[in-house]
């Protein structure tokens, strides 16, 4: 064995799943800076481990990522990220057929959290949030859908918690009543929609602003919880509610089926 010599190929994508892994996303700049390795081997190598699955590159920014399938191989894994990792080509197939942009978003506490968008690959200019950025739940369309069709008793301690956080965003629950009604309207229809009066605001900052958008929004049911939920956003001057929902409801309903499949075959 001592007369062996190591494969120096394999080395170098071990090198870089090392070094995404200790990133966690990386562009090729890092890649390069970390591995000290060219960038056209860097390109090769990338596209090599893509290939064989063990690698992914971020539909919502373009970030090189070790996939689900390295994580369960290194037994490290993070359900939210294999999510991702399987809705990412379900929204660009839907982003593609309808134009408007959509988002994966999963509960994060008291808020929704982007784990996947295809903003950027939107035709359409609306705001480019990223992976990360947080909205709440109660008002917004994805935390409704949340909260709709998330288990009796998950629903309840959230709806506790929201009442003690004196959070603007969370004031619809101080009427239980009528937010439980609205939740009902939700259930019925099978998808949700903005608060009349929300038009935008990043969650963490308590920031509220007019983000001149509408969005509808339906949950990724699994067996037993609600996994996360995909949503559509749309200018809200260019296309009136009820003309949106007809035309891409199926379509958003129809890539949620798809995601939770897939999930679930995994």
């Amino acid at each position: 064995m001592s007369g062996l010599q190591p494969i120096r190929a394999i080395e170098r994508g071990v090198s870089v799943m090392r070094a995404l892994e200790t990133h966690g996303a990386a562009t090729l700049h890092d890649l390069h800076i970390a591995t000290k390795l060219h960038r056209t081997t860097l390109l090769r190598i990338l596209l090599t481990l893509e290939q064989q699955g063990l690698v992914r590159r971020g539909l919502s920014d373009g970030l090189y990522r070790n996939t689900f399938e390295l994580r369960r191989m290194t037994d490290t894994l993070d359900e939210y990220d294999r999510l991702a990792e399987i809705a990412g080509p379900v929204l660009g197939r839907l982003c593609a057929r309808v134009k408007w942009p959509t988002d994966l978003m999963v509960r994060n506490g008291n808020f929704m959290e982007i784990k996947e968008t295809s903003r950027l690959q939107s035709p359409f200019m609306v705001n480019r949030d990223e992976v990360g950025y947080r909205v709440g739940l109660p008002m917004t369309a994805v935390g409704r859908a949340y909260l709709a069709f998330c288990p009796e008793t998950e629903r309840a301690e959230i709806l506790a918690a929201l009442r003690k956080t004196g959070h603007p965003a969370d004031h619809p629950v101080k009427n239980l009543r009528d937010f439980h009604g609205v939740l009902e309207t939700i259930r019925a229809r099978g998808y949700a929609m903005r608060d009349s009066s929300y038009q935008g605001g990043n969650y963490a900052d308590g920031s509220f602003f007019d983000d001149g958008l509408n969005a509808i929004a339906v949950a990724l049911q699994g067996p037993d919880k609600v996994l996360g939920c995909i949503n559509l956003l749309w200018v809200r001057q260019a296309v009136p509610s009820k003309q949106f929902v007809a035309d891409n409801l199926d379509d958003l309903a129809t890539a949620a089926e798809e995601i939770v499949s897939l999930y679930l075959e995994g």
